[in-house]
């Protein structure tokens, strides 16, 4: 059974549709979803930029009615055993009806849970995220902006070092991960290992000293230890990389691809991250070589 996520990992990086089971143990978990009070970090698809979102609500009263006591701190309030809720049976006179009822008789209650969250740069802006709770499991089933949307800007950087049909596919990776679709988004992040290697292979059919050959008929781990003068190092020490992604793709199911997408999502960005590190020193190279050349003439 996986592990119940920290609110704000359920929020910002689990997908749609990936349920966790709630049971004796867990069951504060859900609640500190339903009833999560502060701040989460996030990037803001209307002010374009990371921000901080609050989330201000009030957490059901404990106690006698006519001594209804309120807490602010949600760990403090989860240690009492009962609170008052919307009542399950509601009577269409009174929709609003309270009843009292133990923490984790609550946690197991069908229901639909929506978290909202305001930007703190502007209270129009907005994260939701939507959860069902059906009998014991809890699921998120809906976000706004989607999972994609809002880790797209952490991947702009990467513009610059992958061609245009790279970069979509790398959103579209992280596009189907959110959509719980695993297969698909190996296939898109194999690719960008691929445009490496062949970006690699034609620099190094410059190299008069390059075997073709041998390079032709070997594997691609295999091509990738051969092109390592030209790839960033990082792919060259774990070009298990391309083997996990190839594996999933061939083998593993849509869950297991999933599972690992995050891991390997990392060791792209660490590859391409690389790759604007090269270019940034050539750049300052280069600029360098000119500007100590037109000293060298300003001095004649």
């Amino acid at each position: 059974m996986d592990i119940m996520p920290k609110p704000e990992q359920f929020f910002l990086n689990i997908p749609l549709y990936k349920h966790f089971e709630i049971d004796e143990e867990n069951y504060k978990d859900v609640l500190r979803v339903e009833f999560f009070k502060g701040t989460i970090d996030s990037f803001c698809v209307e002010c374009k930029r990371e921000g901080i979102f609050q989330r201000n609500i009030e957490l059901p009263g404990v106690g006698p009615v006519s001594h209804n006591t309120r807490f602010d701190d949600v760990e403090r309030w989860l240690q009492q055993t009962s609170a008052w809720f919307p009542s399950p049976e509601p009577d269409p006179r009174y929709p609003n009806a309270l009843a009292s009822e133990s923490l984790q008789n609550y946690a197991f209650r069908n229901r639909i849970i929506t978290v909202e969250f305001n930007c703190s740069r502007n209270q129009m802006h907005n994260l939701l995220f939507i959860f069902q709770v059906d009998g014991t499991k809890i699921t998120k089933i809906g976000q706004y902006p989607s999972l994609a949307d809002l880790q797209g800007n952490e991947l702009r950087k990467y513009r610059p070092v992958l061609t245009a049909e790279r970069f979509r596919e790398l959103n579209r990776a992280v596009g189907l991960k959110a959509h719980g679709v695993g297969i698909g988004s190996f296939v898109y992040l194999r690719r960008i290992i691929e445009e490496l290697i062949d970006e690699a292979h034609s620099e190094a059919v410059k190299d008069t000293e390059w075997d073709e050959e041998l390079y032709s008929r070997s594997r691609v781990v295999e091509k990738i230890q051969l092109l390592a003068e030209w790839l960033p190092s990082f792919l060259v020490e774990n070009r298990i990389t391309y083997s996990i992604l190839s594996k999933g793709i061939h083998s593993l199911n849509e869950q297991e691809c999933l599972d690992y997408f995050d891991a390997v999502k990392v060791a792209i960005e660490l590859i391409l991250d690389e790759k604007i590190q090269q270019q940034e020193r050539q750049k300052k190279i280069t600029e360098a070589s000119q500007n100590l050349g037109k000293i060298t003439g300003e001095m004649k």
